[in-house]
């Protein structure tokens, strides 16, 4: 599998079978835990929901804009009284 160093990103190499161990960096010799398939499948899903939500606030906004600007027009030319 391949794996980049926490610490000074070099690029490597090592067996599936050290997913979840302490590894040491041949570079640098940074011990980190070797982190699986899991953990970039939980990065993802993580980026995807912060993308979901900042989506969601840029709608929330947009949709808070146009009803501000019906709600000006509409009160402004609502009915008037006859006298």
């Amino acid at each position: 599998m391949k794996i980049q160093c926490t610490h000074c990103d070099a690029k490597l190499t090592g067996p599936d079978s050290a997913v979840g161990r302490m590894v040491r960096c041949p570079e640098c010799q940074t011990k980190f835990r070797l982190d699986g398939p899991a953990s970039d499948l939980n990065e993802t899903i993580s980026g995807w929901l912060l993308e979901d939500v900042a989506n969601a606030r840029q709608l929330d906004v947009t949709i808070k804009s146009h009803l501000n600007r019906l709600g000006g027009t509409a009160g402004a030319a609502g009915p008037t009284g006859t006298t």
